[in-house]
């Protein structure tokens, strides 16, 4: 919640939640609502219709096994992280270049 309070109206933000139905996400998010100008916000879940999701100004889906042992969620996460990588890919393409100095061309 801390870093919730260093986002301004001109960032974009990435929420990464599986599920969809974090509460401290979704707090985070409708406080943002109380904003003159809100964050651009995407979020990546499960392709469900979900809270998250809908507070959201884009939803990207990944799709995933549930794995629960003794309790404990495993799913793997290995999609998300491949859908930030192209993410961050297209970013450096579009901004960047070799020298990362991340100027629009």
């Amino acid at each position: 919640m801390g870093a919730s309070k260093q986002v301004k109206p001109n960032d974009l933000v990435f929420i990464l939640t599986y599920n969809g139905k974090n509460l401290e996400f979704v707090e985070m998010i409708k406080n943002w609502g109380n904003l003159e100008e809100k964050p651009f916000l995407i979020s990546i879940t499960e392709p469900d219709n979900n809270t998250i999701q809908n507070l959201s100004d884009i939803n990207l889906y990944i799709f995933s096994d549930s794995i629960k042992v003794n309790n404990t969620e495993i799913s793997s996460r290995v999609s998300t992280i491949s859908l930030m990588e192209l993410v961050l890919y297209q970013y450096i393409e579009d901004y960047g270049g070799r020298d990362f100095n991340f100027i629009k061309r």
